[in-house]
């Protein structure tokens, strides 16, 4: 994978700089809601190229594509970034911003994915752990590092 962090310390500001690029890394954001939709923002800014599925409406950027197809854009990305309010049962997204869409974490989903491809979740279930396990996907449940950096 490619990407780069650099830190920086300023003396003069006395404060640290963190500076990320994922330029050349494709990251999927599969629904979500405005915690995603800020996310893809920052993933711009970090100079990834982003898809995100089952997204309207997104102002137009040159690294930035909509998707209706979770199997094609999951494809090809280096990671994918499903939403904090997670999955019911079956692998189905809770959250998509396109009413008319219906996008499942399901055995389809998982044998698209390259293996190592790392898959970011609020928290998964019991479904979407034995799948990854199954397809040597890395499994990152954020919303467990998440509230340990916040308390």
């Amino acid at each position: 994978m490619h990407g780069r962090c650099s830190v920086r310390h300023s003396k003069a500001e006395g404060r640290i700089r963190l500076s990320v690029s994922l330029k050349g890394l494709t990251v999927a954001v599969v629904g979500g809601d405005s915690r995603e939709r800020i996310l893809i923002d920052g993933l711009l800014a970090a100079e990834a190229d982003v898809i995100a599925v089952g997204y309207q409406n997104l102002p137009a950027h040159p690294r930035l594509r909509t998707s209706r197809s979770l199997l094609e854009a999951t494809a090809v990305a280096n990671a994918v970034i499903a939403p904090m309010s997670n999955t019911d049962a079956h692998g189905t997204v809770r959250a998509v911003p396109d009413p008319t869409l219906v996008l499942r974490l399901d055995e389809e989903f998982f044998a698209k994915l390259r293996p190592g491809t790392p898959l970011f979740i609020g928290i998964a279930q019991p479904r979407i752990r034995t799948l990854a396990r199954q397809y040597d996907i890395p499994l990152i449940e954020t919303a467990d590092s998440i509230a340990f950096n916040v308390f």
